[in-house]
């Protein structure tokens, strides 16, 4: 997704991909609206650490990020760094005004959050040195918890074990740092194949937790073709395009193909019915013309 070190492993629609659907769709009620807004900020500052990343990773560096790992239960990482003699487990966070961790309470603005980022970060990297432990990979574990916001102050109270706590303003030092770390190790200077074709194994490939979404807000999402630029409903749809007021032309084609996907982020519980896509396309397109783009751009199943 970022560069050739970035191993990508996507299966199916992240919880993300859901709620912002869901959100084009506005059909988000409150508590998933919460957490819309959490992933958002928490995707904002992933961005932010690989543009950091990019600027000072090593060429033979591999790093993949939002994996989900089976370790006796199922737990998330945001970002796993592989060097030649390290794996670093950075878990992100977002965050505008003040951060504290103050008597085992993580607060933002003095109001206490239901994630606890720095107790997480600590889980994950202690999750991840035991499978590494169990699997012999000989790479040297190390943990941080990232506050990649340029609005964010950060103050620890508590002692923290195990993990670096990084704000935005240390990030590149922190980077610069990993460098140094690996050049110590001068004789070695390239990944094991080995440990390349276990990070990319570990991905148990959905996501920490799967959203469910009920039947009432699906029956009130919004239906059709949304332009691709704004977002908004309203299209003109021709025989060859569709346009929108806000200049954006697509092609019919892609418009239609567009569409049958965020079905399926919205379904992915669901193979891909005429019928039902139909409805989804609020009878804006005709059913045969729904089995001629189904046929030549998705693979049939059963």
């Amino acid at each position: 997704m970022y560069n050739e070190r970035h191993v990508e492993i996507e299966e199916i629609a992240s919880n993300l991909d859901v709620l912002r659907e869901l959100n084009k769709r506005k059909a988000l009620d409150e508590e998933l609206s919460k957490e819309f807004k959490r992933l958002e900020a928490k995707d904002r500052g992933l961005k932010t650490v690989l543009n950091h990343l990019n600027k000072y990773a090593k060429d033979h560096w591999m790093y993949m990020t939002n994996v989900s790992l089976d370790h006796y239960n199922i737990f998330n990482s945001d970002l796993l760094l592989m060097t030649s003699t390290h794996l670093y487990t950075l878990e992100i966070n977002h965050y505008d005004g003040l951060f504290e961790l103050r008597n085992g309470n993580s607060l933002l603005n003095d109001e206490r959050l239901e994630q606890h980022p720095i107790q997480m970060a600590q889980g994950v990297t202690s999750q991840i040195k035991s499978i590494a432990l169990m699997e012999s990979i000989h790479l040297n574990v190390k943990g941080a918890a990232i506050f990649a916001g340029s609005k964010n102050k950060i103050r620890i109270q508590d002692e923290v074990d195990d993990i670096e706590i990084v704000s935005a303003g240390q990030l590149d030092h922190f980077i610069k740092k990993i460098v140094q770390e690996e050049k110590q190790h001068k004789n070695v200077t390239k990944i094991n194949p080995k440990h390349i074709s276990w990070l990319a194994r570990i991905d148990r490939h959905h996501p920490f937790w799967t959203i469910k979404i009920p039947d009432e807000i699906k029956e009130n999402a919004q239906l059709g073709i949304a332009c691709r630029q704004c977002e908004k409903f309203d299209v003109e749809i021709g025989d060859r395009y569709v346009s929108c007021a806000c200049g954006e032309l697509e092609s019919l084609e892609e418009a239609i193909v567009r569409t049958i996907c965020d079905y399926g982020v919205l379904n992915n519980e669901k193979d891909l019915y005429p019928p039902d896509l139909h409805l989804f396309f609020d009878n804006q397109i005709p059913m045969d013309l729904i089995e001629k783009y189904l046929e030549k751009h998705f693979t049939p199943v059963g």
